[in-house]
């Protein structure tokens, strides 16, 4: 792992680089373990296309019950080995034909592998429309949010629209 950010309580980012190109696609998920707890594997979506520098990102929330995703947020760091196995497949991907715009609804680290099929949207020609909204329950929850302000800066086809359940200061955001 040559990456750990941790943008709000209990979520991380971790940026990988396997010692081979990862295939994976936008959309699917890849198991992954620590050698901190060795046998246990909790499958991830990566939040990124197939870069070119061969990283991957992973966002993982600490869950009460989750011994994996509790160490890989609150106690791995850079530099530290982790394992992962081969993508599968979630059922989660574009229509091979590029037609229509698109409408994604995340919550969460959900937001991942959404936006990872942005990213692919971004790398494909057409003129597809894609409106993210991204559901959280306070603003300290949007943990991506300068990522997906970079993104929608880059990309006049892209809306971002953030949903708060819960926030009363909420400005530029739906509520719902």
């Amino acid at each position: 792992m040559i990456g750990h950010e941790r943008p709000s309580p209990g979520i991380a980012i971790l940026t990988v680089r396997h010692w081979r190109r990862l295939p994976h696609q936008p959309g699917q998920a890849v198991p992954v373990c620590t050698p901190r707890l060795p046998g246990r594997w909790r499958w991830l979506s990566p939040a990124d296309a197939p870069r070119a520098d061969g990283t991957v990102e992973l966002h993982v929330r600490a869950v009460p019950a989750g011994a994996v995703s509790h160490r890989l947020v609150h106690e791995v760091r850079p530099g530290e080995l982790i394992w992962l196995g081969p993508p599968g497949n979630t059922g989660l991907r574009l229509d091979p034909t590029g037609a229509g715009d698109l409408l994604l609804v995340a919550g969460g680290t959900g937001l991942a592998p959404l936006r990872a099929l942005v990213e692919q949207v971004a790398a494909a020609p057409g003129g597809r429309r894609v409106t993210l909204v991204v559901g959280v329950r306070a603003f300290v929850d949007l943990y991506d949010a300068i990522a997906l302000d970079k993104l929608q800066c880059r990309h006049d086809w892209l809306t971002i629209v953030p949903a708060f359940s819960d926030e009363p200061l909420r400005r530029g955001g739906r509520a719902g």
